[in-house]
């Protein structure tokens, strides 16, 4: 009887255990939440950052944001890089997870406004490029704001890729204003899908409206 009672207590504490070792496992959303977090400090390590989402993503493979966040956190992070070489490297990087997303999430409008933000900054490393990613950048907006015409990041960089434009080609900050004032419209009604979903862009617009 004694035996028993101790073989008992002995499958009980290893029960215990097992199930606290779950138990301390970070979920899909507690892990997206805590690197999320990172991205809301004052000057965010942003390539730092990038490898969180990255090991989320070698768990979660059929999600789409992490890959997402992966893609926007190493656009970011390129600001924090001097060689234009290795920058160009970090938006390979981000093209990548992006393309997985898209394969994951055809429909998805925030997608195609950070596909539009890397052509962007390939035009910011190169100004040459212009000739040929305007017309890129262009098109993945028109078709971001074609599935959803209330996502007010559309129309962020709508604004900055106008702003950015010489003013003889139709660009410059008049040409761009109505772009930052629709989406100033826009994320007063935006309500993001869930904690997990984008809400970035409205600090940027903002800085953009004190031109006006």
């Amino acid at each position: 009887m004694k035996n028993a009672m101790s073989l008992l207590i002995a499958l009980s504490m290893t029960m215990f255990t097992v199930c606290n070792s779950f138990a301390n496992i970070p979920t899909y959303e507690n892990s997206m939440e805590t690197a999320l977090e990172k991205m809301k400090v004052e000057t965010p390590n942003w390539l730092e950052i990038a490898t969180d989402f990255e090991l989320i993503i070698e768990k979660n493979e059929n999600e789409w944001l992490p890959l997402y966040y992966f893609a926007l956190t190493k656009i970011k992070g390129i600001e924090q890089v001097v060689k234009k070489a290795k920058k160009d490297a970090i938006l390979d990087a981000a093209e990548i997870a992006l393309e997985k997303a898209i394969v994951l999430q055809p429909a998805e409008s925030e997608l195609f406004v950070l596909q539009a933000n890397i052509y962007m900054m390939r035009i910011s490393i190169k100004p040459l490029r212009g000739r040929s990613h305007s017309g890129l950048a262009y098109g993945a907006l028109k078709k971001a704001k074609a599935l959803n015409e209330n996502n007010p990041r559309v129309y962020v960089l709508y604004g900055l890729m106008i702003y950015n434009t010489p003013k003889q080609f139709g660009g410059g900050e008049m040409a761009a204003a109505k772009w930052f004032y629709k989406a100033k419209e826009k994320f007063e009604t935006f309500e993001a899908t869930s904690d997990l979903h984008p809400t970035w862009g409205k600090a940027e617009n903002d800085k953009m409206l004190e031109n006006y």
